[in-house]
């Protein structure tokens, strides 16, 4: 059995120092992280989204929590990618000739 004075090996050094590195930038990088507030409560539907697949057919949801789910529940295999679109408004014209 090792006792605690024991010299380290090269190697045993190098993993715990790399270890320790990793440790040190995935604490700094969580204490710098940035943390945003929610502003409302209304939905937020200002895209639709469009689902494509690997056979390049392709559904559009208006929602994102039913793209996640429809994403989630195909295999990887099929997914190819994820398109945001924006919603069409209609522009009210705001002019002298109205």
């Amino acid at each position: 059995m090792k006792g605690f004075f024991n010299v380290l090996t090269d190697n045993e050094y190098l993993c715990r120092i790399s270890l320790l590195r990793l440790i040190e930038k995935f604490y700094v990088s969580l204490s710098t992280m940035k943390t945003f507030k929610q502003t409302s409560d209304k939905p937020y539907d200002r895209h639709h989204y469009k689902l494509v697949y690997t056979n390049d057919q392709s559904v559009i949801f208006d929602n994102y929590e039913e793209l996640r789910l429809e994403w989630y529940n195909t295999p990887e295999m099929f997914r190819k990618h994820v398109e945001v679109l924006d919603i069409k408004t209609k522009k009210t014209k705001k002019g002298f000739n109205d």
